[in-house]
């Protein structure tokens, strides 16, 4: 069988599932890209409490396992990540950069807008909150109330379940100077999970070249880009750039690492 040069991985967040990226898997397919898109680990279930006992270092397995099955079907991968599933990009990117042609980080800055997120004033105090709070609420963060229904993820988190996605922050930034592959990296100014001066940390922090990375900002969604009020503005960007990777391979010319 005959590789196709490229394949796109698509990595929801914290607390989602797969649909939490919208309409992407369609555009995906118009463009004709094989691709998947994998439930992580503790995600998709009945309870939010799957996700007890999970670590950091299964969604980085799920990830990996879902590439790997997709280089059976092409010699390259791109990872388009959402908010968590964005930092698992980075990570991968600085891990495996001989397989990957290109990642897309959506709101995923690796900055928390929470005081007790690593590098915030508070996080000292963060392992004693599931002590105190066993649950915590998980509600629709949306621009546009009219788009809350779209939102299919959990409720609510274990509160301890936080643990790892600080840990996967802690890890991702330590691995961000090893990250080279063509980058884009997509934020909203109106963010208020993932800060969105973490995006411009997160871009100057990488060692892609200057003319194979960007950042392009979006000024009315909401965390939930994919799913907000400017869904379409954020597919169109993915779409443009898968476009230009698509059109580089075909042109025959080698993928930029």
């Amino acid at each position: 069988m005959t590789k196709k040069p490229i394949g796109a991985l698509l990595l929801h967040g914290f607390s989602a599932k797969p649909n939490s990226l919208g309409n992407l898997a369609h555009h995906i397919e118009t463009l004709g890209l094989p691709y998947r898109a994998p439930t992580l680990r503790g995600h998709g279930e009945d309870t939010p409490n799957a996700l007890l006992g999970v670590a950091w270092t299964d969604w980085i397995a799920d990830a990996e396992g879902a590439m790997s099955a997709l280089l059976e079907e092409t010699e390259k991968v791109t990872i388009i990540g959402h908010s968590t599933g964005g930092m698992i990009a980075l990570f991968l990117a600085a891990e495996h950069q001989d397989v990957i042609d290109s990642i897309i980080d959506a709101a995923g800055s690796t900055k928390g807008n929470s005081p007790f997120a690593p590098g915030e004033p508070l996080n000292f105090l963060a392992q004693l909150i599931p002590i105190i709070k066993k649950k915590y609420d998980m509600p629709p963060v949306f621009t546009d109330p009219d788009y809350v229904r779209t939102d299919t993820g959990y409720a609510w988190v274990p509160t301890i379940a936080w643990r790892q996605v600080f840990e996967i922050i802690k890890e991702t930034r330590k691995r961000l100077p090893k990250v080279s592959v063509p980058t884009l990296i997509l934020h909203s100014k109106k963010d208020s999970v993932n800060a969105p001066q973490g995006a411009q940390i997160l871009y100057d922090s990488i060692a892609t070249p200057i003319d194979q990375k960007q950042l392009v900002w979006f000024e009315k969604t909401e965390h939930a880009m994919f799913l907000d009020c400017e869904e379409k503005e954020v597919n169109r960007t993915v779409v443009e750039y898968l476009q230009g990777r698509i059109a580089q391979s075909q042109r025959g010319v080698t993928l930029e690492t």
